[in-house]
Parts: C-alpha cells; structure tokens; sequence
C-alpha cells in the first residue's frame, strides 16, 4: 500500500511540475510586458493636472484681455495712470503666454510645477501691483475730491448771492431755496464721504453737477420773471 502511494505521488508530481512551471513562466512574462501601474497613475496625473493648468492660464489671459480693454476704454484713468497698467498687463499676458507654452510641452510633474509656479509668482505680484495702484489713485482722488469741494463751496456762495439779488427784486425764490438746500446737503454728503474708488467718486461728482445745472436754469427762468416784472 505504502508502494502503490509513493508511486502515485512520484507520478503526480512529473505530470504536475511542468504545468505549475509553465504557469509561473506566464506569470513572469505577463509582469515583465505590463507596463509598471505607477507609471501608468504618473502619466494619467500629468495629463489631468496640465489640462486643469491650461484651463486656469486660459481663463487668466481672458480675464488680462477684458481688462485692457476695460482700462483702455476708461473715463476715469489718466491717460499716465492707464499707460502704467496697460504695460503691467501687456507684459502680465507674455508671462501668461509663456507659461502655457510651458505647460503645453511639459511631460513631467517638474516642468508642470515650474510652470505654476512662475503663474503662482504673477499672480502675487499682479496683486501687489493692483494694491499699489489703489493706494496710488485713491489719493489722487482725495485731491481731486478736495477740489471738488472748494468749486463747491463757491458754487454755493453765487448762487446763494444770486438768491439774495432775486429776492430783492420780488421774485419767489422758494424753489431755489429748496435747490440750494439739497445741494449744500449733498456737498457736505460728499466731503464726509471716504469714497473706496474713483468710479464712486465721479458717480457723486456727476450728481453734484447735475444739481448745479438745475439750480443755473431755476436763476435763469426766474430771473426772466424778474425782467418782465421791472
């Protein structure tokens, strides 16, 4: 009995070992043909991480572009104050442009990385810059604000003068009385008021123009009543 087992298994054994052997073989060269799975991850993250940089560097250069249009075509800059941030933008655009060219060609994590960086870099400095500027044109607009205030002021005195000679003439002056209220109103509205930017500031600026018009032309209508009066 203890022959008959050996003998089975001594045979099992050489039908068996080339099978397995053959299998191992298989598994070998399935290892060595497949490429390495990190490999694979590696090339799969560069590609989704360049297409997210490209779409990031195109929505900057979109946004470089509407601004240059924006301050191009402003009312408010100077044209030495639009001259110093079109030439920010413009050379903020060649970086941008660089930058993506950058990207475009890269195949590996440390071209992507250098490349962000450097946009991680303009953005900071763009910023910065932007900071500048608003520091720079706020207090350009606190003097232009306090010229506006003193025109004011003797606006209010003629027209106030203006006033007294109706009155003395018979004239009901009670509608440029009330014009000249609400405009002395808005005048101290507007010297209390920290404006945050130069659009906010010109916006009060117009309304205080549009109230010394009005006024001009209630003088001029009443002193036409005045003239047929005498």
């Amino acid at each position: 009995m203890k022959l008959f087992l050996i003998i089975s298994l001594s045979i099992a054994t050489v039908i068996l070992a080339p099978v397995s052997h053959a299998r191992t073989l298989n598994q070998h060269r399935s290892m060595v043909n497949r490429p390495p799975l990190n490999a694979n991850m590696a090339a799969l993250d560069v590609d989704s991480i360049q297409t997210r940089q490209l779409a990031l560097i195109d929505g900057l250069l979109t946004k470089n572009s509407a601004q240059q249009s924006h301050i191009s075509a402003s009312s408010v800059l100077s044209a030495e104050q639009k001259a110093v941030i079109l030439e920010n933008l413009s050379e903020e655009a060649t970086t941008l442009a660089h930058a993506r060219e950058t990207v475009v060609a890269a195949t590996t994590f440390a071209e992507l990385r250098e490349a962000m960086s450097t946009v991680r870099t303009l953005m900071q400095n763009r910023a910065q810059f932007v900071k500048e500027q608003n520091t720079t044109m706020l207090a350009k607009g606190k003097e232009r604000a306090e010229s506006i205030e003193k025109k004011e002021q003797q606006v209010i005195i003629r027209i106030h003068a203006a006033l007294k000679k109706l009155e003395s003439l018979g004239v009901d002056t009670a509608d440029l009385e009330s014009q000249l209220a609400a405009h002395t109103t808005a005048v101290a509205t507007f010297q209390s008021t920290t404006f945050t930017s130069l659009k906010e500031m010109k916006a009060a600026t117009v309304e205080l123009r549009e109230q010394v018009k009005e006024m001009l032309q209630t003088i001029e209508t009443l002193a036409s009543s005045a003239t047929g009066i005498m």
